[in-house]
C-alpha cells in the first residue's frame, strides 16, 4: 500500500467513524454513504446470515462422496458438534469485530505493518486473529483421554496459543514451537517452553502427544515433518494432525515462491476424497496407522467485515505401526 492510500484510509477514518458508529443501532433508518459505511452496513447482514446458519454441517461427511474412503478409514470416523466452548469463541468474535473502532484501528495498524511483517507476525503484535480447532472437551474426545495426566505435549506450530490452551491441562509438560517472533513473545508470557523451531528434533527429549494443527499445508518439506514427529513420540505415543481442505499449500516464512520443496498427493474432487488420499498415499506408505479422524471447523476472530471466518479442517489421530 502506498502513502496516498494510507493518507486516504486515515482520512476516511476521521470522517466517517462517527456517522457509522452512530448508525449501528439505528441501522433501518440509515442509507450508508462512503466505503466504510456500506462495509459496516453490508457486516450488518453477513453477520445476521451467520447466526442463522445451520453449523452442523462444519462437522458432517457427505453420504454420496462415502466411495472415495474405504471402510476400514470411514469406521474410524469420529463425529463431533457446536459445543458450548466452541460457541463461546463465536460469541467472543462476534463481540470484538463489533466493535467497530478497534476494528478500523487494526486495519490500519495491518496496513502500515504489512509493509514488513508477515500475516501471522502482524497478529501476534496486535493480539489479533485467534485461531480456534477444537474444545477441551473435543480435544479429550479424540485422544480418547482417561482422565490421567498425560506426561508431555509439543505443539509444533503453536501460533497464539489459543488451541494450545484447549489442550494443555491434559499434560504435566506443554512445549510449543513457532516460526514467528511476535507469537513466541505470546506463547511465552503464557507459560508455554517454547523450544527452538529448527532443532526442536535433535534434543533427547521424546512426546507423549504431538500436534500439528494446520502446519504440513504451511511447511516446506511436510514428509520430513511427519518422519521427525514419529521418531521423537513416546513408544505409545500418538500425533493430532490437521489441516484444511481443499489442501492448498503455502509456505509463509523463509520462501520467496512460497511453494513448498515437498508436495503431497493429498488433492482430490472432494473432502473425502482428500481424507482418503492422505491416509492412503501418505500416512500408509510412511508406517502410520489411523485410530480416529474428524472433520471440524478451523475457525478465526473476524474483522470489520463480518464476525468470523472457516475452513473446513480434516482432523486425524495417528500413531506409528510399531509402536
Amino acid at each position: 500500500m502506498c502513502k496516498i492510500q494510507l493518507f486516504e484510509q486515515i482520512l476516511l477514518i476521521v470522517n466517517f467513524v462517527p456517522l457509522v458508529v452512530s448508525s449501528i443501532n439505528n441501522h433501518k433508518m440509515f442509507r450508508p454513504r462512503g466505503a466504510l459505511a456500506r462495509t459496516v452496513m453490508d457486516k450488518i447482514q453477513i453477520d445476521k446470515d451467520l447466526s442463522a446458519m445451520d453449523k452442523s454441517h462444519w462437522y458432517q461427511i457427505r453420504e454420496e462422496e462415502m466411495g472415495h474412503i474405504s471402510m476400514e478409514i470411514l469406521n474410524k470416523f469420529s463425529p463431533l458438534h457446536l459445543d458450548v466452548a466452541t460457541q463461546e469463541f463465536l460469541d467472543k468474535a462476534v463481540e470484538n469485530s463489533d466493535n467497530i473502532c478497534w476494528q478500523i484501528w487494526l486495519s490500519l495498524a495491518t496496513s502500515v505493518l504489512s509493509w514488513f511483517m508477515s500475516p501471522t507476525s502482524i497478529n501476534g503484535y496486535l493480539g489479533r486473529g485467534s485461531m480456534h480447532v477444537f474444545s477441551k472437551a473435543q480435544f479429550r474426545s479424540l485422544i480418547g483421554w482417561d482422565d490421567h495426566v498425560i506426561r508431555s505435549l509439543l505443539d509444533i506450530g503453536a501460533g497464539d496459543g489459543t488451541t494450545t490452551n484447549q489442550m494443555a491441562p491434559c499434560f504435566s509438560h506443554v512445549y510449543v514451537t513457532e516460526i514467528s517472533k511476535p507469537m513466541k513473545q505470546v506463547l511465552t508470557t503464557k507459560g508455554f517452553s517454547v523450544l527452538d523451531e529448527n532443532c526442536w528434533d535433535e534434543s533427547e527429549e521424546r512426546f507423549s502427544v504431538i500436534s500439528c494443527l494446520n502446519v504440513l499445508d504451511r511447511c516446506d518439506e511436510p514428509r520430513i515433518l511427519l518422519e521427525k514427529i514419529k521418531e521423537k513420540l513416546e513408544p505409545d505415543g500418538i500425533a493430532v494432525i490437521a489441516f484444511v481442505i481443499p489442501f492448498n499449500p503455502y509456505v509463509e516464512f523463509e520462501s520467496k515462491t512460497h511453494v513448498p520443496k515437498e508436495l503431497l498427493p493429498i488433492k482430490g474432487s472432494s473432502f473425502e476424497e482428500e481424507v482418503g488420499n492422505f491416509v492412503v498415499k501418505v500416512l500408509e506408505p510412511k508406517g502410520w496407522d489411523l485410530v480416529r479422524w474428524t472433520r471440524l471447523p478451523y475457525l478465526c476472530d473476524g474483522d470489520i467485515r463480518q464476525a468470523f471466518y472457516w475452513l473446513d479442517d480434516a482432523l486425524f489421530v495417528i500413531r506409528p505401526k510399531d509402536s
